[in-house]
């Protein structure tokens, strides 16, 4: 597949990364360390958790910005050519809708502004599946489904679709643009944040499972991916980056043999489906903490998404780590009590 590459993004490219503190930005500066790119700016929030990176704090530069500070965010990408846009606010508790529609799309449209104002040659965007929608009559989803209204899609997925939007304007003014759609992504990090909360949940001992499945892909393929679009000639695309499509009864077995704990057995009955998401909004009113489960999550961890992966291998040139390497290095590094990104 190396016919679909140009060496445009060399190891002296001057790249911007936002949200390099994350999940996949932390992982996604490693990866761009280790292959010798040797001018890095990475971008944090004031107060921003540092752990993730602290070994290689002093190999990059940092900025201290606010996506939504328009000016001074102008100013720092000014100086760079290639931008890795990985900053997001994820969160399914209802209270904080506006702030997270206002960080992914307000802050993805100034990242679009400043891109288009300066010398930025291109802008890679980690979007997300939840951007493509989940219609229930779609079986299977690939990179030209459109968004259609429905009550699997939820409010984070809405906002991503819209900064997507953001995105799209970029490209239709003149901007090579690359989209990247992961699925559930998984990988050694904060145990207590996003998605790895599964892990904490299993090893805690659960007895239920949701009915229904999701892609899952590992974090250290999804950066590969987006280097890999980093120096693509198939540009202004959308390419979802996915390993494989299971039911979370099986995901959360696979996970609780790698933790030595008994899997949960019964899928999760109807009356406790309803009796949950109240049953949540108790517990977060008393204990002062966002809930985790609301109606929106629970029919969506009731649906069986199925993501194609086939354009990703086919035009990038992916490949993907078998689920079983992925959640063995996962509860290898859970048991072993690291949040260090796991070596790629």
């Amino acid at each position: 597949m190396l016919e679909h590459y140009i060496k445009e993004m060399d190891k002296n490219s001057h790249i911007l990364v936002t949200g390099a503190t994350g999940f996949i930005g932390s992982y996604l500066v490693r990866k761009l360390l280790k292959e010798g790119y040797q001018s890095i700016t990475c971008l944090k929030r004031e107060g921003s958790d540092i752990e993730s990176v602290e070994d290689i704090y002093d190999q990059v530069k940092w900025e201290t910005v606010d996506l939504l500070e328009a000016d001074f965010l102008f100013h720092i990408i000014k100086d760079h050519e290639y931008v890795f846009h990985c900053a997001a606010m994820v969160s399914f508790d209802p209270a904080k809708r506006d702030e997270m529609f206002k960080a992914n799309v307000e802050g993805t449209a100034n990242v679009v502004n400043g891109c288009l104002e300066t010398s930025v040659k291109r802008l890679i965007y980690v979007s997300s599946v939840a951007a493509l929608g989940r219609d229930p009559k779609i079986k299977v989803i690939d990179e030209e489904v459109e968004w259609s209204e429905s009550d699997l899609n939820n409010d984070y997925g809405k906002s991503k679709m819209l900064a997507e939007m953001e995105v799209w304007r970029a490209s239709a003014e003149g901007l090579d643009v690359v989209i990247a759609n992961p699925s559930l992504v998984m990988g050694a990090g904060d145990w207590n944040r996003s998605s790895l909360q599964i892990f904490k949940r299993i090893h805690k001992g659960i007895k239920f499972y949701p009915s229904g499945g999701n892609g899952i892909v590992d974090v250290r393929d999804v950066v590969d991916g987006l280097i890999k679009m980093g120096h693509t000639e198939s540009i202004n695309q959308r390419y979802i980056l996915t390993g494989v499509n299971v039911p979370y009864g099986e995901f959360f077995s696979m996970i609780a043999k790698g933790l030595g704990v008994s899997p949960p057995s019964r899928p999760l009955p109807e009356f406790l489906g309803m009796m949950a998401p109240l049953l949540e909004k108790f517990r977060s009113l008393i204990l002062f903490r966002p809930p985790i489960i609301t109606r929106s999550s629970l029919r969506t961890l009731n649906h069986m998404s199925r993501y194609d992966h086939s354009k990703s291998i086919n035009v990038l040139g992916m490949s993907y780590r078998s689920i079983e390497e992925t959640i063995s290095d996962c509860t290898k590094a859970f048991l072993s009590g690291s949040n260090l990104p796991l070596p790629s």
